[in-house]
């Protein structure tokens, strides 16, 4: 009965104003650059970084009253003579009161090279900027490889960061280099960017001539890996998972065989730890089927997917609990109250520990229309999971936007944020939206997800009038050491376009 009343208050969502002490910097001109990113640092101040098209490094700093104290832009000539926008940013994270940037880019003779780039908090200026390695990378599909896939694989390099310890490792992924005999390489660094160990997985695990990665995850000075191996002579496509464990303080590596099913060397695979209930959660999501279709020149492609949810002890690699993720709750819901014929199945979900400590799966479903006033998406749907512990459905939300919702946990509660149409404000969830809208006419709405259902409310304030709009882009960053939640968002206000770092306490 509790669960049924929760399920019904999701039809009447409570509107309401956002009552969220929100402050905001000096405007600023909308950034023109490929890539933003945004961090709260551990001591309050904030970093706000962008790569800008005139190939250079720009970085505000913000104190603890959220005013500018510096601006620097560095020069990408200072750590590759390659082009800014021609690299992938592997990861980004606040270490040692760093800024560190991992970059990846293709060279000649397809060699793919890692550089770190250390940014200071204190001046915004790059302090250090070295190329840490690099690898043959394989730029081709899976097919070239003589796999039975169609999908994406190569080299690479994996980052992750130790949030109990600082430390950081770095895994260079070299699975589909003919004859190589040392395929996956660990490096460990401590806070303070220096190498503190190097080794490799074990030469009898990566027997076969191709090794899938399949995930690195660093807690409590313990870096877990993931790796598979496929054998292209076998008749079935189903590969056991090998799960290393390095013990930093004790340099010891261990290795577990995984029997799980179904995988192949094209599953993708998470690992985050629980600390309420001390295990390790691994999500393991297979490709099942792939089905193209054609009609009147449409090509309809549909794919298929199985997910399983492992509980294993961290210490052993033993399996405690495993089985296929099923959630006929979420599904029924959807049939039921979102007018989803085929419901909501959960086929490719996110795992996630919020802050409360629980297990969160996150799905998607994101669908276009197009209509006589244009086009737009106007079914875009998000599933919150939170599982018990035993990984069964617990509480479930689904909200449906014109916008794209993203999850957020803060200390306060759980909430969803997505730039709406404000017109669709008062509709029903189900309610498809018109198209032909843009960014620009969109304002940040805000849910709050709790027992009770869904609190629906304008993140910045009501609307003013037909041209008065705010609303977010990326990127989004919490820190949940001080609490507080900070976007880059746009107040377009009569074509006005300006842009702001808004701040927010929940």
């Amino acid at each position: 009965m509790k669960h049924l009343l929760s399920f019904l208050l999701f039809l009447l969502p409570i509107i309401s104003t956002a009552q969220n002490n929100i402050q905001y910097s000096e405007p600023f001109d909308e950034p023109n650059s490929f890539r933003q990113l945004l961090y709260i640092l551990d001591n309050g101040n904030t970093v706000f970084l962008r790569m800008s098209e005139d190939e250079g490094i720009q970085v505000d700093i913000y104190d603890t009253e959220h005013k500018k104290i510096k601006s620097a832009v560095s020069e990408n000539s200072q750590w590759t003579d390659r082009k800014l926008s021609a690299s992938t940013l592997r990861s980004s994270f606040e270490a040692n009161g760093d800024i560190v940037l991992f970059i990846t880019q293709l060279h000649r003779k397809n060699m793919l090279k890692l550089h770190r780039i250390i940014i200071s908090t204190e001046t915004g200026k790059i302090t250090k900027a070295e190329e840490l390695d690099e690898i043959p990378t394989r730029r081709a599909w899976g097919y070239d490889l003589e796999v039975n896939t169609s999908l994406y694989i190569s080299n690479d390099y994996y980052v992750s960061k130790d949030l109990v310890s600082g430390k950081y490792a770095i895994v260079t992924f070299e699975g589909y280099t003919k004859d190589k005999t040392d395929k996956v390489k660990l490096s460990v660094y401590d806070t303070d960017h220096k190498l503190i160990s190097e080794t490799y997985l074990s030469k009898e695990i990566n027997t076969a001539e191709l090794t899938h990665f399949g995930e690195v995850y660093m807690h409590d000075n313990i870096v877990y890996i993931c790796t598979n191996d496929y054998n292209r002579k076998s008749k079935s496509m189903n590969t056991p998972i090998y799960l290393s464990k390095y013990d930093v303080a004790e340099n010891k590596l261990e290795t577990k065989k995984l029997s799980l099913t179904p995988v192949s060397i094209t599953s993708t695979n998470s690992i985050v730890y629980d600390p309420k209930t001390k295990k390790l959660v691994l999500l393991t999501t297979t490709l099942t089927d792939h089905d193209t279709k054609s009609s009147f020149g449409v090509y309809t492609t549909m794919d298929k997917f199985a997910s399983i949810l492992t509980y294993l002890d961290p210490n052993s690699l033993d399996i405690l609990y495993s089985d296929r993720v099923r959630t006929p709750k979420t599904n029924k819901f959807a049939k039921d109250n979102l007018g989803m014929k085929n419901g909501f199945d959960v086929i490719k979900p996110s795992i996630s520990i919020n802050n409360n400590n629980r297990v969160v799966l996150q799905d998607s479903k994101n669908v276009s229309s197009v209509q006589n006033k244009g086009s737009g998406p106007y079914g875009n749907k998000l599933a919150v999971i939170f599982l018990k512990d035993n990984g069964i459905e617990d509480d479930v939300y689904i909200v449906q936007s014109s916008g794209y919702p993203q999850y957020l946990s803060t200390k306060n509660g759980n909430y969803i944020i997505s730039n709406e149409v404000p017109s669709s404000f008062n509709k029903e969830q189900d309610e498809k939206q018109e198209g032909g809208f843009t960014l620009s006419d969109r304002s940040a709405l805000l849910y709050k997800l709790s027992p009770n259902g869904i609190t629906k409310s304008f993140l910045f304030g009501e609307p003013k009038g037909k041209f008065y709009s705010k609303f977010i882009i990326y990127p989004q960053f919490y820190n949940d050491k001080i609490d507080s939640y900070a976007v880059v968002m746009i107040d377009n206000e009569k074509g006005r376009k300006k842009a702001y770092i808004a701040w927010i306490k929940f």
